[in-house]
């Protein structure tokens, strides 16, 4: 008889074929949901909170960043041997340059978990650029961080209400604009299917959006 962690993985392993099944007749589109510059969201802590994240984020690539560099390193660490479970805390440096220890409370482990694969793609990526003959320098230390990952929607993030937005970690509603474009797509009858979404500051200057992914028939 399988155990319950076999049960899970064959669990997720059919869901999983069935999305990529699904996928085959389906298309990506991304729409822009911008976080409001509002009374409810600022009395919220809204934009604290996303600061924070975007903060941490910051301070979890540069301390990867750290420790793999084989120039700051006598024996850099692998990549691979990364997990999100050990960024509970984190040193970084503070204004003066000094190495401070903090609590990582905002990056959830599953945006950790993103961040770790984001610094691997990226890795792969200038390797591979660099097999091809370009000219290409290392990952460099991040004085800010832009992009956070969303996986998985229904738990790391999900529309509340026509007008609103939840992310995990967060204990209040985002109220964004821009879900009309949701509210057309319903109007029209046509069927969509939200997906993946990244959580950007543009410009690293506290502008803060939700790139949602949905998928909609290729015939739509």
């Amino acid at each position: 008889m399988a155990s319950l962690r076999e049960q899970k993985n064959e669990k997720i392993k059919a869901t999983l074929l069935e999305t990529r099944q699904r996928r085959t007749t389906q298309v990506p589109v991304c729409f822009d949901f911008k976080v409001r510059n509002e009374k409810r969201n600022k009395k919220a802590g809204v934009q604290e909170h996303l600061k924070n994240i975007f903060l941490e984020g910051k301070w979890v690539w540069n301390s990867i960043k750290a420790q793999t560099d084989k120039k700051l390193n006598e024996k850099p660490r692998k990549l691979s041997t990364f997990t999100h479970k050990e960024f509970d805390t984190v040193v970084h440096k503070d204004k003066d340059n000094n190495d401070v220890t903090s609590d990582v409370k905002y990056l959830t482990p599953s945006m950790r978990q993103c961040l770790i694969k984001q610094y691997k793609t990226a890795t792969r990526a200038l390797k591979k650029r660099k097999e091809k003959g370009f000219k290409v320098g290392a990952i460099k230390f991040k004085s800010s961080f832009q992009s956070v990952e969303l996986k998985q929607y229904g738990v790391t993030h999900w529309q509340v209400g026509p007008n609103s937005y939840h992310i995990q970690g967060l204990d209040a509603e985002i109220r964004v604009a821009g879900m009309r474009q949701l509210r057309k797509l319903d109007a029209e009858g046509i069927p969509y299917e939200l997906s993946v979404a990244k959580l950007i500051d543009k410009n690293g200057c506290g502008d803060y959006h939700i790139i949602q992914t949905i998928y909609v028939d290729k015939d739509v």
